[in-house]
C-alpha cells in the first residue's frame, strides 16, 4: 500500500513539474508577433531561400539523398522536411513557423527532465532542470535581472556571514557560490552571438534554428534511453537509443558528440554503481565514423565553410570559458593591470566586477564536493557538446545542446549555493 502511495505521488509530481516546464515555455511564444518584416529583413534571409527552394523542387523526400535546401554541404533532411510540412500549413505567414520551433523547443525541455532523471534519479532536480532550460529557451531569464539579485543576495550572505553567521570564510563560500548560480542562471554565454541575437530568438523566433534543437530533441532521448537501458536492462530502451542517434544523424552536424556523450554518461552511472555494457560503446562510434565518412564523401566542403570557420584560437578561448567561466574575465585582466592605468584600475568598476567573478569562479569550483558527480557531470558534457561548434562563427543557437546538458551543473550548484548559504547564517554554537 505504502509502495502504490509512494509511485502515485512521484507520478503526480512528474506531472505537476511538466505542467511548469511548459507554463515557462510559454513566454516564448512572444516571437509569435516578435518580427513583421521576416520576408524583408536580412536576418531570415535564409528562410526565405530555403522556403523558395523547396516550393521550386517539389520533391519533399529528395531531401534524404541530397543536400539540404541552401546547398551549402549539409545533410539536414529532417529539418528541410519540415519546413516542407510548414510551408503547407502556414504559407507565407512565417511567424507561425516560429510556432513549430516553439514546440521542438517544448520537447526539448521535456527531454531535460527525462536525462537528468535517468541520470542521477532526483525527480526534483529533473524537474528544476527542465525548467531552468525552458526559462532559458523562452527567453524568460533574460527579463529578469538575475545577476543583480545574485550579487545582492551574495553581498548580503557575505556581511550576515561575518558579523552575526558563522564567519568569513563560510561568508565567502556561499556569496561565490551564489553569485556564480547567478550568472549561470543568467545564461550569460548569449553575448558570444556574431550578430548579437540571443539564445532565445536564434531558438524559437528564427526558424532555421530548428536545425540545432531539432538535434536535441533525438539526442537527448537518445542519452536518456541509454541511461535506461542501463538501469533496468530491458533491450528496448537500447533499441530507442540508437533510433534517437539515427534521427538526429539527420538533423544537424553538432551530432558528432553523441557518442561521447554516451559514453560520458555511461561513466557517470558507473561510478554510482550501476554495471554497465561497455562494449556496446562500439556501436554508436562505428554509426559516427560511417556518418563522417559518407558526409564527407557525397556532401565535399563548400565556400560557405570556409567562411564559417574562426580559426583555433577563438574555438580554444570560448571552450575554456565553458570549462571555466571567469576564463573570459581573465582575458580581459592584462588590460587592467598594466602601466598606463596602474593603479587607476581601483577606480573602475569593470575591474571589480571582473575581480569578484574571477574569484567567484575559483572558490566555487574549490566547494563542489559534496554534489561533485552531477557538477562535473554538466561542466564537462556541456564543454563537450560546444566543442566542435566552438570554431565556427558564434551563433547562439550552437549552445542549444550544450546548455541542455548544463543543466545538472546549475541545479546542482544552486543545491549547493542554498545548502552554503544556510551554513554561512546560523550563528555557531558555543561549547557548554
Amino acid at each position: 500500500m505504502l509502495e502504490r502511495l509512494r509511485e502515485t505521488w512521484h507520478k503526480r509530481t512528474t506531472l505537476f513539474g511538466l505542467i511548469l516546464v511548459t507554463l515557462v515555455s510559454l513566454v516564448g511564444l512572444r516571437y509569435l508577433w516578435f518580427n513583421s518584416r521576416m520576408w524583408f529583413d536580412l536576418e531570415n534571409h535564409d528562410t526565405r531561400v530555403l522556403l523558395q527552394t523547396i516550393r521550386g523542387e517539389e520533391q519533399p523526400f529528395k531531401w534524404f539523398v541530397s543536400d539540404w535546401p541552401l546547398y551549402n554541404g549539409f545533410y539536414r533532411p529532417l529539418p528541410a522536411l519540415s519546413f516542407e510540412i510548414d510551408d503547407r500549413l502556414y504559407g507565407n505567414n512565417l511567424l507561425m513557423y516560429c510556432f513549430t520551433n516553439w514546440w521542438i523547443g517544448l520537447l526539448c525541455s521535456f527531454g531535460v527532465v527525462w536525462l537528468v532523471w535517468e541520470l542521477f534519479r532526483n525527480r526534483s532536480a529533473a524537474v528544476a532542470a527542465g525548467t531552468l532550460f525552458a526559462a532559458w529557451q523562452g527567453g524568460l531569464t533574460d527579463c529578469l535581472p538575475i545577476e543583480w539579485i545574485g550579487g545582492c543576495t551574495a553581498l548580503l550572505l557575505l556581511t550576515v556571514g561575518i558579523f552575526v553567521g558563522s564567519g568569513w570564510k563560510k561568508g565567502v563560500v556561499a556569496a561565490a557560490l551564489v553569485l556564480l548560480v547567478a550568472r549561470e542562471a543568467s545564461n550569460w554565454h548569449d553575448v558570444v552571438d556574431v550578430v548579437t541575437m540571443d539564445f532565445a530568438y536564434r531558438s524559437i523566433g528564427w526558424p532555421v534554428g530548428r536545425t540545432a534543437t531539432m538535434a536535441t530533441m533525438f539526442i537527448l532521448p537518445c542519452v536518456a534511453a541509454y541511461c535506461r537501458w542501463e538501469r533496468i536492462r530491458k533491450g528496448k530502451w537500447a533499441v530507442v537509443s540508437i533510433a534517437s542517434l539515427i534521427l538526429a544523424m539527420m538533423c544537424y552536424e553538432q551530432v558528432v558528440v553523441v557518442p561521447a556523450l554516451l559514453l560520458g554518461s555511461a561513466v557517470a552511472l558507473r561510478v554510482q554503481g550501476v554495471q554497465v555494457r561497455w562494449f556496446w560503446h562500439f556501436l554508436p562510434w562505428g554509426m559516427l565514423a560511417a556518418y563522417i565518412a559518407l558526409h564527407s564523401h557525397y556532401l565535399p566542403k563548400t565556400r560557405y565553410h570556409d567562411q564559417a570557420y574562426r580559426g583555433i584560437n577563438g574555438g580554444v578561448r570560448d571552450l575554456f570559458s565553458w570549462l571555466f567561466p571567469a576564463s573570459f574575465e581573465i582575458k580581459f585582466m592584462p588590460t587592467f593591470i598594466s602601466p598606463e592605468i596602474g593603479i587607476y584600475a581601483l577606480l573602475i568598476g569593470r575591474f571589480w566586477r571582473y575581480t569578484a567573478q574571477i574569484v567567484s569562479c575559483t572558490v566555487s569550483y574549490l566547494s563542489f564536493r559534496p554534489y561533485w558527480l552531477p557538477i562535473l557531470y554538466g561542466i564537462l558534457a556541456s564543454a563537450g557538446a560546444y566543442a566542435p561548434m566552438a570554431f565556427q562563427q558564434p551563433l547562439v543557437h550552437y549552445h542549444h545542446l550544450p546548455l541542455a546538458f548544463r543543466t545538472p551543473f546549475v541545479v546542482w550548484l544552486s543545491i549547493l549555493a542554498w545548502s552554503k548559504g544556510r551554513e554561512a547564517l546560523l550563528r555557531p554554537q558555543s561549547a557548554s
